[in-house]
């Protein structure tokens, strides 16, 4: 018996599971950039379970958008998927980085390891195929030989009766892959999975006052950085860029943003600036050279100065980042 039961699960519960019984599957949507089941199970007399599976012509992704009423005195929810796939080691998802966990109980320190903490996604991978098991909410997952689980919804009656009680909503996926994890885009699929892509339509007249409100950041030059997060700083009305390696090795990321970057400084977590960051290229006006017989106008120095602040913003920052490393940047536009 556990001694917290609202935070602690023990390895023997793997043994006492049941398989919810099949339920209804209907066809919801079949057009020709999306299709869609509506699959409903019965869990128990009180709990019930619904969901649509999505399919889309522009990601290999499959969706399991998901809707549970719990009604339950200690059970366990969880989800598995048995992959065609041989691997000693599941990589997780944790802040910034991620970890490896085994998939076998050879010693007590790796059945220790039964239930795992994990963010965005948990992929198993071989040589040449892998496939991730990606989530928007759940931190719990599972893996044993080439079974993956996600735990979903628990019902423990120890400090609160109620816990986790009621309507749930949440999202979980799989997605296939070529390659190993560390060839892959998964990471990435994560981030695109739990913050999707929100369009908006912007009035003609106003589209040029959103570009200058709103600079565009990107990163290109090294797959394995990923731009994070992007906020206003707390004391200036700088912009705060945090980037980091998400896959364990160097790279050599360039930055560029739509809107010319007078300063960048690399900052820690509480923004106090550190050290410069110099732009990739000098200003070209700097590098000519002229005869004494030719006569520069004010018009040609403008000039040369615009192309060379354009070139300059084209190429935009470079930065070397190490295995795993988080970077933070503050920029006055």
């Amino acid at each position: 018996m556990p001694l917290f039961l609202a935070w602690d699960v023990e390895i023997y519960h793997l043994e006492k599971g049941r398989i919810v019984e099949e339920g209804s599957v209907q066809l919801l949507e079949q057009g020709p950039l999306r299709a869609a089941l509506l699959v409903e199970k019965r869990i128990s007399d009180t709990s019930r379970l619904r969901q649509i599976v999505v399919i889309t012509a522009i990601s290999r992704r499959i969706d399991f958008e998901t809707e549970v009423d719990w009604n339950e005195n200690r059970q366990f929810l969880k989800v598995e998927f048995a992959w065609d796939i041989m691997a000693d080691k599941v990589t997780y998802e944790t802040q910034y980085g991620t970890v490896q966990r085994p998939t076998h109980y050879n010693t007590s320190w790796d059945s220790a390891k039964f239930e795992v903490a994990g963010h965005k996604f948990a992929d198993i991978s071989e040589y040449g195929y892998g496939v991730a098991l990606l989530n928007d909410c759940k931190y719990g997952y599972a893996a044993h030989n080439n079974v993956v689980r996600l735990s979903l919804i628990r019902s423990p009656k120890a400090p609160d009766s109620n816990c986790d009680i009621g309507h749930h909503v949440f999202k979980y996926a799989i997605y296939p892959h070529e390659g190993h994890f560390i060839q892959s885009d998964v990471v990435r699929e994560g981030y695109n999975f739990n913050v999707p892509l929100l369009s908006k339509v912007i009035p003609q007249s106003k589209t040029a006052n959103v570009a200058k409100a709103l600079p565009q950041f990107r990163l290109e030059d090294a797959p394995n950085v990923v731009l994070d997060t992007m906020k206003r700083a707390e004391d200036s009305p700088d912009i705060i860029i945090r980037l980091y390696e998400a896959y364990g090795g160097h790279a050599r990321a360039r930055l560029v943003c739509s809107l010319p970057m007078k300063a960048i400084y690399r900052c820690n977590i509480l923004e106090d600036e550190m050290e410069a960051v110099t732009t990739s290229v000098v200003s070209a006006a700097g590098d000519r050279t002229f005869s004494t017989n030719l006569r520069v106008l004010d018009d040609d120095i403008v000039e040369m100065q615009q192309e060379a602040e354009m070139r300059r913003q084209a190429e935009g920052v470079y930065l070397n980042v190490g295995p795993f490393q988080v970077v933070t940047l503050k920029i006055s536009l």
